[in-house]
């Protein structure tokens, strides 16, 4: 008799451990633990990340579309016809007051509607400027056209005309002598 209950209690055992383990995977599958169910994408293709928190970083701050489109224009034609990029001190502030709106609001057209941050986007009109430079120039030299359109060093010269132009500026120079592809600004 007593074989029997140590039996009877090993069984119990198994079972009870078996009905446990049961138990604990289909807790787990009802939490879809085991399946690969995608979790909701909230940031689908369609959305863009900067669009998300800049409407959330600007929701306060009063500009309508239309005045932040009235204002790009404004900008594009402070950097292309006043070269305010040319300034190597050039600040955020700067241009708010060339705009005549506040620091903010700049930034908030810069951030939405060029999709780049401040120093992009002085860099990219300084870079795009510094390109045509070396174009039409017959021995450039880049210290001087790096000064000309507003960098205050090589180092960082080179590194913004890298990130636009996939290439050093003595790489696109001797690019343009041998009249080799350059890529565009767009690649």
């Amino acid at each position: 008799m007593e074989w029997w209950n140590t039996n009877t209690l090993i069984i119990i055992s198994i079972v009870q451990l078996c009905l446990t383990q049961v138990i604990l995977i289909l807790i787990l599958i009802k939490s879809n633990f085991f399946t690969k169910k995608k979790k909701k994408n909230y940031l689908s293709k369609k959305t863009n990340i900067g669009e998300i928190l800049s409407k959330t970083k600007y929701k306060n701050s009063g500009l309508t579309a239309d005045l932040a489109n009235d204002f790009k224009v404004k900008l594009v034609e402070l950097m292309e016809k006043n070269k305010l990029y040319q300034n190597p001190n050039l600040r955020l502030n700067d241009i708010a007051l060339e705009l005549g709106i506040s620091v903010h609001q700049t930034s908030q057209i810069i951030n939405q509607r060029f999709g780049q941050d401040f120093n992009t986007f002085v860099n990219t009109y300084r870079v795009t400027e510094a390109i045509r430079l070396f174009r039409i120039t017959e021995n450039p030299s880049i210290g001087e056209v790096l000064f000309e359109v507003g960098f205050n060093n090589k180092a960082t010269f080179n590194k913004a005309f890298k990130n636009y132009v996939h290439m050093t500026p003595t790489e696109f120079i001797e690019a343009s002598k041998h009249k080799r592809k350059l890529p565009s600004l767009s690649e």
